[in-house]
């Protein structure tokens, strides 16, 4: 009987004690998130009483509220030109500051159950900084999230490079971007534009399977990339000139493969531009025209569609415009195709291109157009052979998406 009681005291001390280290730790959950849960006792009340609930800012995201507010730059470089960071809620901006900073100090998770966002909520502002910020290439576009009652409370990155890669890469990235902005120091945004196209275009091959290939350092550094690369380090070369200028993806329209290009802010228009179009596998010969630079946005979404998240988020900025920025060197914009008026404007770079062999081009501002000159380009190419004796010899090189023909000319 003794040892019965002395057991029974026993338990009930453990189970005493079980009591005591429970409610310590439900008073240490209260005591360091009461603003969430008063912010959850509020929603529970609005929900019964049909008023519309209210995003939650904890005191620790506020310093991020008042920084992005009034001084974005210093949070994120260059805030003030971020298009898709610009257009999000402050709950999720403020979000963006702090995983922005977590990922620059190399964190492997960043605690952000304080701003109460859900899934989508957290996709996009992820999404919008990753977009926004091509300087973050040591992360992909994936994480890991860790959800409670609905509200995701931290979120792990997916890094690509250690941090002492990225800050020996970052710095070599810089120095090319540090020479180029000298070296296009007077011209206006437009000419700086076309220098930093010509850059990336004359110094890279495409690849896309060799290591770092998708990130704009090996566009600036390696002398080679894929679409992202190119698209990623034209708009961090861009904003570092204070340019606005997004970076966008999608998928092919005929469900092929995903494809990234640029949104740029020239005056007070929006073009959209393809640099990856110009820039040649190994062993290729390039183009000198920017066939595909500062174009309709219509050009390039009969090719690819940008992804929901864009526009169901944040609606790209109006890009159907053609009149500022294109340039062809050596040819021809129409709006219409009538052969003769086409044959007799072409004619002397056509001869030209005929004595010393060269190539000149025909663009059309409109896809009828241009697909009625390609249903009469031996006519075209006829009228052009009778003003020699002699035939010729050429090769034609059709860009559909951007209603461009190139002719390569040569003697017979």
């Amino acid at each position: 009987m003794r040892v019965n009681r002395i057991l029974n005291r026993i338990l009930l001390g453990i189970i005493i004690l079980l009591f005591i280290f429970i409610l310590a730790g439900v008073a240490i959950l209260i005591w360091k998130d009461v603003p969430g849960i008063v912010f959850a006792f509020n929603n529970l009340k609005n929900r019964l009483t049909g008023e519309e609930s209210v995003s939650y800012i904890s005191e620790q995201a506020e310093p991020y509220y008042s920084a992005l507010s009034e001084e974005g730059d210093s949070v994120i470089p260059h805030f003030s030109n971020k298009y898709l960071l610009n257009q999000l809620p402050e709950p999720q901006k403020n979000c963006a500051a702090v995983m922005y900073k977590s990922i620059l100090n190399h964190d492997d998770s960043c605690s952000i159950g304080n701003f109460g966002l859900n899934e989508d909520q957290l996709r996009t502002a992820y999404s919008f900084l990753y977009y926004d910020c091509p300087e973050l290439f040591q992360v992909t576009n994936g994480y890991t999230q860790l959800s409670r009652n609905g509200t995701i409370i931290e979120i792990s990155f997916d890094y690509i490079l250690d941090v002492n890669r990225y800050q020996i890469f970052r710095e070599e990235a810089e120095e090319t971007i540090a020479s180029l902005k000298k070296e296009t120091e007077g011209l206006d945004d437009l000419n700086k534009e076309f220098y930093v196209v010509r850059y990336l275009r004359d110094n890279n091959v495409y690849d896309s399977v060799s290591p770092l290939c998708g990130t704009p350092y090996a566009a600036l550094r390696l002398g080679y990339g894929k679409c992202d690369a190119f698209a990623r380090a034209f708009q961090w070369v861009m904003q570092e000139m204070g340019i606005p200028c997004l970076h966008i993806d999608g998928p092919g329209s005929d469900n092929t493969a995903a494809h990234a290009w640029n949104i740029v802010r020239i005056g007070k228009s929006f073009y959209e531009l393809d640099v990856t179009s110009l820039v040649c596998e190994p062993g290729e010969e390039k183009s000198d025209e920017l066939f595909s630079i500062n174009i309709p946005g219509s050009w390039l979404r009969e090719a690819y569609s940008a992804y929901d998240i864009f526009e169901t988020f944040a609606p790209l900025p109006d890009t159907e415009n053609f009149a500022s920025g294109h340039r062809l060197e050596n040819g021809f914009l129409y709006k219409n195709c009538e052969l003769e008026a086409i044959a007799s404007d072409t004619g002397e770079v056509f001869t030209e291109a005929y004595r010393s062999g060269g190539t000149y081009c025909i663009q059309f501002t409109n896809k009828a157009a241009y697909e009625i000159f390609k249903e009469n380009e031996d006519k075209y190419i006829s009228m052009m052979t009778d003003i020699f004796k002699t035939g010729i010899k050429y090769v034609v090189t059709s860009y559909d998406t951007f209603n461009f023909v190139e002719f390569s000319i040569s003697k017979s």
